[in-house]
């Protein structure tokens, strides 16, 4: 549906009933002739402007909305990124890591076909429905970093995406969860499986080399260092440029970590910014130090479910799809 834009009257009141609680009588009365002011002279002219651009849009504050994330150089990680934690599956023993991840998938994949054939309930207002597009923005959508230090960040969404994306260890798996209508395409007890097979092969790596792959830990850094570092992976070749395609198209990324939180602080900060954990990185404690910590096993550009080895389920997610 097309939103409308206000009346200018309806705009510059609205504007004085929200700051009349934190204003003194005379800075409101001095507050109250400005905007009349503004309402009988530059006000007029603007909102003409503003009527003009909103002409052909659906919804004209997006551009707006969207450049008070994407033109923003910190990184998305504690400034922008919000998380929350799931409550345990009351099942006690579906909270082994492989089997809850399965069934989050699964459950998100149902998702992601009600999505696509427009089957999901509107969220309602009390008898007024809501518009649910921006939910297929959320899904298959990546923050992509501005040109090294020119312009501002990005979102793509790969509508049609038919894959997930597996961390663990830092290692990066594809995997088909559904078809291009949505129709899925494993079972739970499937996608535990797989996902086991994932698990034993990131495991084969050592630490060293789970380090030095560590590629996510990029999307952590200030938007123009992650720009530099991303268009130098590009031009590294065309199988860089496949896997970060990949990476980029996936519908979400799962995380599956090899911490266990002790408790709902320590999962909440997991989620929020992973773990730091600097440690040898032979068992003999005698190798070179290496960062062993969750905090690189991440894509924060994207929609993340972190699943622990305890069980414990969070989400962490780029704001900007999501609030569109």
């Amino acid at each position: 549906p097309h939103l409308p834009v206000p009346e200018l009257r309806d705009t510059c009141a609205a504007f004085l009933e929200t700051v009349r609680p934190i204003l003194s009588e005379e800075d409101f009365h001095r507050t109250r002739v400005a905007v009349a002011e503004f309402e009988a002279g530059p006000g007029q002219e603007m909102q003409h402007v503003l009527l003009d651009y909103a002409r052909d849009k659906d919804n004209y504050v997006d551009a707006f909305w969207d450049d008070a994330y994407l033109d923003f150089d910190d990184p998305v990680v504690i400034n922008v990124n919000p998380y929350f934690v799931l409550e345990d599956d009351p099942t006690p023993e579906r909270n082994e890591q492989l089997n809850r991840a399965a069934v989050l998938v699964f459950s998100l994949c149902k998702f992601v076909r009600a999505v696509r054939t427009e089957t999901l309930e509107p969220d309602m207002v009390r008898k007024t429905p809501l518009c649910m597009s921006q939910f297929a923005k959320v899904l298959g959508s990546a923050r992509i970093p501005h040109g090294a230090g020119v312009g501002k960040d990005r979102i793509v969404t790969a509508g049609n995406s038919r894959h997930i994306l597996v961390l663990c260890r830092n290692q990066f798996y594809v995997l088909d969860v559904v078809d291009e209508d949505g129709s899925l395409l494993l079972t739970i007890d499937e996608l535990t499986e797989a996902l086991a097979s994932v698990r034993e092969d990131a495991m084969v790596c050592s630490d060293q080399d789970c380090a030095r792959s560590a590629v996510g830990v990029f999307t952590a850094q200030t938007r123009t260092y992650w720009a530099k570092q991303r268009q130098a992976l590009l031009r590294l070749g065309a199988g860089n440029e496949a896997a970060i395609e990949a990476v980029d198209s996936a519908i979400f990324v799962l995380c599956l970590d090899m911490y266990a939180p002790a408790d709902l602080s320590a999962a909440a900060a997991n989620a929020l910014r992973g773990t730091t954990v600097i440690a040898p990185s032979d068992k003999n404690g005698s190798g070179d130090p290496v960062e062993r910590g969750t905090c690189m096993s991440r894509w924060y550009d994207k929609l993340q479910l972190i699943v622990a080895e305890n069980g414990t389920a969070a989400v962490c997610f780029e704001h900007t799809p999501a609030d569109d």
